[in-house]
């Protein structure tokens, strides 16, 4: 429970942060954020080989350009990527899965 209350917490922040972002239009970022949303980034874009070509779109900029965009945008981003490559990696190991179970089965019969 204590997990979900600080999830709900962090996104109301994060809500927070794009409204005063918007309205004073300043960028209320830190270097420690930008840095730590610049690793996760990295680590969807290592997840770009299973990415389904109708994707692919997502990581069409180059992993430095998006190192340097907004804090906000790196969320944005992550937002809409991390779930598609992670998905995507997800049925790509169940599939070779699948497939060497398969292949067992056969050798064994």
């Amino acid at each position: 429970m204590s997990k979900l209350i600080a999830t709900v917490w962090e996104y109301i922040l994060e809500v927070w942060h794009l409204h005063c972002d918007a309205v004073h239009g300043k960028e209320f970022q830190s270097t420690d954020k930008q840095a730590t949303l610049a690793r996760k980034v990295e680590a969807v874009f290592d997840l770009e080989p299973w990415v389904n070509h109708t994707h692919k779109k997502l990581f069409s900029t180059p992993i430095d350009d998006l190192r340097q965009r907004s804090v906000r945008y790196l969320t944005i981003w992550l937002a809409v990527a991390a779930p598609i490559a992670k998905q995507a990696r997800d049925n790509q190991t169940r599939t070779s899965s699948n497939q060497l179970e398969n292949y067992f089965h056969i050798q064994n019969t």
